[in-house]
């Protein structure tokens, strides 16, 4: 794929049309649609711009190595997830991401490697109107996180019980 294939891709990766992909760095339509013709050049200027206002990896979209956002489009992302989750309310996504907070280092490496443990053991899939047979052939187990472990970063000093239940395939 040439640069003018990934000026594509990025667009509907995006979610955005061409005269809205436009409008964010200067351009009109037709500009946009001369960039994702096959064999047009596409000026400095412009691959700087869609580079910036879209944090864009410079190298991704001159040659299609690496990822195509940079780490702080990323970080972007994980901020509007973030806020977007402290306004939900009560939902698993903002439960999660609650206890999460307030686990420290150790803790969250002792999560990560189980949720690794269980995507290596869940590699085979399972038909979701068969929760019965699924669920004999799993163990749960329940651990506690002691209330003394947790820190709450808003500053109120009750943490409510916590556990972590993680359901393992039986040999």
């Amino acid at each position: 794929m040439n640069i003018n294939g990934r000026i594509n891709l990025l667009r509907k990766e995006l979610g955005l049309n061409q005269k809205e992909f436009g409008s964010r760095i200067g351009l009109g339509q037709a500009g946009i649609s001369w960039m994702e013709q096959a064999g047009n050049t596409v000026t400095e200027q412009n691959i700087a711009m869609i580079c910036k206002e879209f944090n864009v990896d410079k190298k991704w979209l001159l040659t299609g190595e690496g990822t195509m956002f940079t780490q702080e489009k990323e970080k972007a992302d994980l901020v509007a997830w973030a806020t977007r989750l402290a306004y939900e309310g009560d939902t698993f996504a903002h439960r999660l991401a609650v206890t999460l907070s307030r686990l420290n280092d150790e803790q969250l490496e002792m999560i990560a490697n189980i949720v690794e443990q269980l995507a290596a053991n869940g590699k085979e899939k399972h038909d979701v109107n068969e929760p019965v047979a699924l669920q004999q052939e799993l163990t749960f187990t329940s651990y506690d996180i002691p209330e003394e472990k947790l820190s709450a970063s808003d500053g109120d000093d009750t943490v409510g019980e916590s556990a972590l239940i993680v359901a393992e395939r039986r040999e």
